[in-house]
């Protein structure tokens, strides 16, 4: 060292400082020794201005200055490279020292890459060394020296969801996300989707793994809707993402994710009949219907079943409970026909089903109430037809074949006008006063009932002339003239267009006709003997001529024992009973 010293002080012709001698002693690595350096015998080499660096991925670069420690006699040829070219690269690669710039440092410019993969702080060597075939003999053996370069990582780890908020339905409908990494891994990076409430939304795939060589492709993630059956309004919830712990460590930290799925509800509250209309008869059948809610309640549901008319059917049971797990089950409710002793008929009532609100389930309190309409039969059975006594066989109109089923009665059971027990359904309906008997008073009254329509009918056809005359036993007759609209006028309402087209008489006659056409022979054989005994032909004869012995337009009506008399005479009834049906006329 003092030798150094020594031959520095005579070179320089002064003292150098402290730390011009350590920088001597290191390697001569200050650039402005180097022209002392030559011609005094140091040996050949190289120096560099800066032996660690720091660059950024974002693109930065920094620079250090190559030269060399002595002259040399001819050039010297540097090699510079990066041992990771990845991530620090160099230029220029070759420099080039002749012995007449030997002196002047050239500059090295190092830059960072952008690699996109999460490799976090990377140091690269950058080596500068001599070109043995290509450089003066005397730097042949120069070592090759070091720059440390640290590269600093700008490829944060993380994943990005494309949504934060999603809505689906009970239906069943579906929504999509997608999630992605923000910087390519080293390794595999797995992402976990995970339901919070798998009763109102589900995901699939569950597991999303990205390699690192598709890092950056978009994957997908589907969310279903789930239909709960209960009334519970629209649900929120959350779909989280996170990264599995077997996932790149770059990523393995990273927090969770997560997408906000809102749940339509699809449920109505409500309530089901089985039914709307049944049927039961006072004998006491009975029919059943069910009742269900449509939707699942969060609270019990109450409804109460009751009935308009508990004379004619009644119901059971009275309250029906629904609970939140057995909302789904049908329940019975059963009618009962209730019998009276009134021939009433058919009979409607109604059975109503509501929800009492203040036992029930908010939701299902507001509901309106709905009706089974009960039809009751009537089981008390009767001659007589209620919807219309003259209509004896039941067609819906009064007409000529109503008298003939009635004479076809009283003939066959001449003698006994008392009816037996009613069948289940008549007709025919051969009571027509209701007294339990079929006599003449009975076809008196159709007859009757007859008339005052054709009268009525009449009326109103206008103007025009006819004549009637009816006689019987008792000797009365009666005779009239009057104006009538003539030929267009009908016997009965259910007179038909052929009909109707017919002379007055020839109407007549032709509404009258079934009563020859459907009559039956006596079998009777008390009747058969009974002298004389009018037969059936003459009895409809004697019908007909009572039917049209009242003028058209007539306003007074033979009285009721004329008519019995006339239907007397052409029935040949017995003597009591001919009073009694003169009796029963008089009280009419």
């Amino acid at each position: 060292m003092t030798a150094w010293r020594r031959t520095l002080r005579i070179f320089s012709g002064r003292e150098r400082s402290i730390r011009s001698r350590r920088n001597l002693i290191l390697g001569l690595e200050k650039l402005e020794d180097r022209r002392l350096l030559a011609g005094s015998g140091i040996t050949p080499g190289l120096s560099l201005s800066k032996y660690d660096l720091t660059v950024s991925e974002g693109g930065t670069s920094e620079a250090f200055d190559v030269a060399l420690t002595a002259q040399p006699s001819t050039d010297v040829v540097l090699n510079i490279s990066s041992s990771n070219p990845a991530e620090a690269a160099v230029w220029p690669v070759r420099l080039t020292f002749t012995p007449d710039d030997w002196d002047l440092p050239q500059p090295v410019l190092v830059t960072a890459v952008d690699d996109n993969v999460v490799d976090g702080r990377q140091v690269t060597a950058v080596t500068v060394s001599v070109d043995q075939e290509a450089s003066d003999s005397n730097f042949t053996g120069v070592l090759a020296q070091l720059v440390y370069v640290a590269t600093e990582d700008n490829d944060i780890a993380g994943f990005v969801l494309s949504a934060a908020a999603l809505r689906v339905s009970e239906s069943g409908t579906m929504a999509t996300f997608t999630a992605t990494l923000t910087a390519r891994p080293n390794t595999y990076v797995t992402l976990v989707a995970l339901s919070g409430n798998e009763a109102e939304a589900t995901v699939s795939p569950a597991v999303l793994t990205f390699a690192p060589a598709e890092w950056d492709q978009p994957q997908i993630v589907t969310v279903t809707g789930v239909d709960d059956s209960r009334i519970d309004g629209d649900q929120t919830t959350l779909v989280t993402v996170g990264v599995a712990e077997i996932s790149d460590p770059s990523f393995r930290e990273l927090p969770d994710q997560t997408v906000s799925i809102v749940t339509l509800d699809d449920d109505v509250a409500g309530f089901a009949l089985s039914k709307t209309v049944t049927l039961v008869s006072e004998s006491g059948t009975t029919d059943t219907f069910t009742v269900v809610l449509t939707a699942q309640p969060e609270t019990p549901v109450t409804l109460i079943v009751s009935g308009s008319d508990a004379s004619e059917a009644m119901v059971s049971p009275a309250v029906l409970v629904f609970s939140p797990t057995g909302w789904n089950s049908p329940q019975l409710v059963t009618i009962v026909g209730v019998d009276d002793s009134e021939r009433d008929g058919a009979q409607e009532s109604v059975i109503t089903v509501a929800v009492d609100a203040a036992q029930s389930d908010v939701n299902f309190g507001g509901l309106a109430a709905q009706t089974v309409s009960v039809t009751t039969t009537d089981n008390d059975y009767g001659w007589q037809n209620l919807d219309n006594p003259f209509d004896v066989d039941g067609d819906g109109f009064v007409t000529a074949n109503d008298v003939l089923i009635l004479i076809n009665h009283v003939n066959a059971n001449s003698g006994n006008s008392t009816l037996p027990s009613p069948p289940v359904s008549p007709p025919p309906y051969y009571d027509v006063n209701n007294d339990s008997r079929c006599t003449a008073l009975d076809i008196l009254l159709v007859i009757n009932s007859i008339n005052t329509q054709t009268a009525a009918a009449s009326s109103a056809g206008g103007e025009g002339e006819g004549r009637g005359v009816g006689e019987g036993e008792s000797g009365g007759e009666g005779e009239g003239e009057g104006e009538s609209g003539g030929e267009g006028e009908s016997l009965s309402p259910d007179a038909s267009p052929a009909t109707a087209a017919l002379p007055l008489e020839s109407r007549r006659s032709a509404v009258i006709q079934p009563l020859f056409v459907s009559a039956q022979p006596l079998s009777d054989p008390i009747a058969a003997r009974r002298s004389p005994l009018i037969s059936i032909p003459s009895a409809a004869t004697a019908v007909q001529e009572t039917v049209i012995s009242l003028k058209p337009g007539r306003t007074t009506q033979r009285s009721l024992p004329d008519w019995a008399a006339s239907v007397d005479a052409a029935l040949e009834i017995w003597e009591p009973e001919r009073d009694e049906a003169a009796e029963l006329s008089s009280a009419a």
